[in-house]
């Protein structure tokens, strides 16, 4: 069912050697084709309001979705007056697939990337931008390095950086980096919850 495959979430993208069928970098195409609408539905219910909140009007802010998938959050926040919307991707046909998506609704190549990458191996990239947006993309041990290369961009770059965190099951490893402070918590169950974070200031060097 759609809740079934939307209850899966962008996790199964990093066991894709599991996956049988007719193979899309190990998806199967039926799959494919209904988690586009699930992902409407089950990942970005409430995001526009949390948008609105936090970014409306900010025309200079730069957004990253971390685990971006086919591109669902990316073009909510397209509907808003951002310089840029850009995501990250694990899977080089998934990424490429949002690239395809992008094309097919007219974006301007100005207002986006799609990246192919490792979140952990994303570092100096992180620093033009101003938000973050992530729907539970990872496992712990992920989110600790990723929210250390989001500690070392603010010390590289000390600026207002929020993130906009669904599902936040990786809580502890994002405030754990020592860079981050919770702000806000919006909505009831886990799955549906967002929390907001902000950036501490001022930021301190390290070593």
């Amino acid at each position: 069912s759609r809740r079934a495959i939307a209850g899966l979430g962008d996790d199964c993208r990093h066991h894709l050697d599991d996956i049988g069928g007719a193979p899309v970098s190990g998806f199967d195409k039926a799959w494919l084709a209904l988690r586009e609408p699930a992902d409407r539905t089950a990942r970005h219910d409430g995001l526009v309001d949390v948008l609105a909140r936090h970014l409306a009007g900010m025309e200079t802010a730069r957004v990253l979705d971390i685990g971006c998938g086919t591109g669902s959050a990316m073009r909510t926040m397209l509907k808003f007056p951002f310089a840029r919307v850009d995501g990250i991707e694990l899977s080089d046909s998934i990424a490429e697939l949002a690239r395809s998506n992008f094309r097919s609704l007219r974006v301007a190549p100005h207002k986006l990337r799609v990246f192919a990458s490792d979140a952990t191996a994303f570092n100096e990239q992180l620093d033009e931008y101003t938000h973050i947006y992530m729907y539970n993309p990872f496992h712990a041990p992920v989110m600790k390095a990723v929210a250390e290369n989001l500690r070392r961009s603010l010390d590289r770059k000390p600026r207002a950086l929020t993130v906009i965190y669904r599902n936040p099951v990786c809580h502890d490893e994002l405030v754990g980096s020592g860079a981050f402070d919770l702000k806000q918590r919006l909505g009831g169950e886990q799955e549906h919850r967002i929390h907001v974070y902000h950036a501490r200031r001022p930021q301190r060097q390290r070593e």
